[in-house]
């Protein structure tokens, strides 16, 4: 049976409000498992790591309910809103489900854990597809053209925030 043994403790407090403690060190007997300098009241890099992970994943998700619902739904199913952007750019009526289908397979990968990184590179190209279209036939700029680039933006920091690997690539924070 395994003990849990408090090495050091020192309970700090300021007035009856504001308590803190903070333990030097924490280990289980039986096991080589140590702790050290946990502060009860402070966040711990762990703890930000897990908020950035939730923020990565709620934006995730609702960067994947946008593309799946706002747009690939849409083209499955012949909706008007679907159909005249598609004539606007002068694609033919004949790619639209494909490109729903596209659509769909690249929020899948980015949802994945373990495809997320394809996923992101995916859904860039096929935004800059979209730009490059829009630009094309000279659609409003901010809010029709650059809206890939927004979109884009959103994918890769909600992977960034996610992924400590993506993290480690790109350092914005120390």
């Amino acid at each position: 049976m395994a003990r849990w043994t408090v090495v050091s403790c020192e309970l700090q407090g300021q007035s009856e409000r504001s308590l803190s403690f903070k333990f030097a060190g924490l280990s289980k007997t039986g096991s080589s498992l140590r702790r050290q300098g946990w502060d009860g009241m402070a966040p711990t890099s762990q703890s930000k790591g897990t908020e950035m992970r939730i923020a990565g994943w709620v934006l995730s998700v609702l960067i994947g309910l946008f593309l799946a619902i706002a747009s690939a739904v849409p083209k499955f199913m012949g909706i008007e809103a679907a159909t005249s952007a598609m004539e606007a750019v002068g694609w033919p009526m004949k790619y639209l489900v494909l490109i729903g289908v596209i659509e769909v397979g690249c929020v899948i990968l980015f949802l994945v854990p373990r495809t997320a990184l394809l996923g992101a590179v995916l859904t860039t190209g096929l935004l800059g597809g979209s730009l490059a279209a829009n630009l094309r036939v000279d659609n409003p700029l901010f809010s029709h053209t650059l809206f890939s680039i927004y979109l884009g933006v959103a994918v890769w920091v909600a992977l960034w925030l996610r992924e400590e690997k993506v993290r480690a690539v790109f350092p914005l924070l120390r």
